[in-house]
């Protein structure tokens, strides 16, 4: 299974989500029959976005809107590919395993995060990945671990997200700045509260290489068992 997008300076790649047959689906990755939620519709209010119905909670992430999409009760088979916003940021917020949803156990060096194979420096490459256990980082590199790089890292900070930036129209209403192309906000910039949120950015601080045949020799446990609901989809 391979969900893995990095990003360094202003490069960010489409999210794809690829799960060979007889595979779990990730956590974060969508299933069949889920997308953008067809009832929400979005307002334009004198300080930011906000949807038309009011709040939730889980709809902001430090002055963010998110992203509403739909949810399939119980999981599913995956579908076309992509990542599901709502469970991208729960498990990136909360340091959950992408493919599990376990608490995901740190040691003197940090969290494990598995990236696409990195050549050059590894300090303060910018993820939309959220961490990986250790167990699941072996199914996602399958055969072929040369092609991902295995990192520890003790400080992976919120960097921003990635979204579609808005301005307000007559009477409340909302245009899209740059149609549907979605781009990097920090979070803080003034464009942030004009961002429909749809993944959440962490900066990989500290990062340390190492290798999943290291991390299989010495796994730390799970730090919890996987968490049994969503705040928001």
């Amino acid at each position: 299974m391979i969900l893995s997008k990095l990003v360094r300076g202003s490069r960010m790649p489409d999210p794809v989500v690829d799960v060979p047959a007889g595979r779990p689906v990730p956590h974060v990755s969508l299933r069949h029959g889920e997308g953008p939620d067809p009832a929400a519709r979005l307002y334009a209010g004198p300080h930011g976005l906000s949807w038309a119905d009011g709040l939730r909670p889980g709809d902001r992430l430090r002055g963010v809107l998110w992203a509403r999409w739909t949810t399939v009760p119980g999981g599913g088979p995956a579908g076309a590919g992509g990542v599901h916003p709502g469970r991208q940021v729960h498990a990136m917020r909360n340091l959950l395993c992408r493919v599990c949803a376990c608490r995901v156990g740190a040691d003197a060096r940090g969290l494990l995060f598995l990236v696409p194979a990195v050549r050059g420096p590894v300090e303060g490459l910018l993820t939309v990945d959220p961490p990986v256990c250790v167990p699941c980082a072996g199914r996602i590199a399958g055969p072929d671990p040369s092609a991902w790089t295995a990192l520890r890292v003790p400080v992976p900070d919120g960097y921003g997200v990635v979204g579609g930036i808005h301005r307000p129209g007559p009477a409340g209403t909302v245009v899209p700045v740059a149609g549907r192309q979605a781009v990097m906000v920090p979070f803080g910039d003034l464009r942030a509260p004009w961002t429909v949120a749809a993944a959440m950015i962490r900066t990989l601080r500290g990062a340390t290489r190492t290798s999943l045949a290291r991390e299989a020799r010495t796994r730390s446990p799970r730090a919890g068992p996987r968490e049994g609901s969503i705040p928001f989809g």
